[in-house]
């Protein structure tokens, strides 16, 4: 009798958890973090025509990208607020041989200095001068193993009001982003 009266107890307590805990507010639950999508919109784009940082949102074969600030009519900045290295993130791998095409200008003091450019295995090094917004730099990568990521360093990100004591950008520049294209060579 003793088992009886134990099972229904047990029945009889898990029937009022469940009715009590519908009894009260229901409470919207967000979507997981991972669910949303950081870099929407979304628009088509190939690695050849590239990431035009003018657009909302980026193209559907990144998948991360961090150390960009938010976009502007012209593209955007890095702000290594968010790290020292900018990270582009792609959903497949780099090809083995490409050129990265880059048309971006330097902030104060990363004007004239060597930035680095990584690919996997292989790093490279360009000088940003600031010409006219049009001038592209190219930058070719040979024998990239099994990458995915490509990562940008300028060499001296600086908080505006370092050089413009009025300004209250609490970014930490480091390059204007106008365009990022990858060129397949055989």
């Amino acid at each position: 009798m003793k088992k009886k009266q134990h099972r229904f107890l047990s029945i009889a307590m898990v029937g009022v958890t469940v009715f009590l805990s519908a009894c009260g507010d229901k409470q919207e639950i967000p979507p997981p973090k991972a669910a949303v999508d950081q870099l929407s919109p979304r628009y088509e784009s190939t690695l050849a025509e590239g990431i035009d940082f003018k657009k909302p949102g980026y193209p559907p074969f990144l998948i991360d990208v961090v150390g960009v600030s938010g976009r502007e009519d012209w593209g955007r900045w890095t702000d290594a607020n968010f790290g020292p290295d900018v990270k582009f993130r792609f959903n497949k791998p780099l090809p083995k041989k490409f050129i990265l095409e880059l048309q971006a200008h330097a902030y104060g003091p990363n004007e004239g200095k060597q930035i680095k450019i990584r690919a996997g295995n292989i790093e490279r090094t360009v000088i940003i001068k600031n010409l006219p917004s049009h001038t592209v730099w190219s930058v070719e990568f040979d024998d990239v193993v099994s990458a995915d990521t490509i990562e940008i360093t300028p060499p001296n990100p600086v908080l505006p009001r370092e050089i413009d004591p009025n300004s209250k950008d609490g970014r930490k520049l480091g390059l204007g982003l106008v365009a990022l294209k990858i060129r397949t060579i055989q």
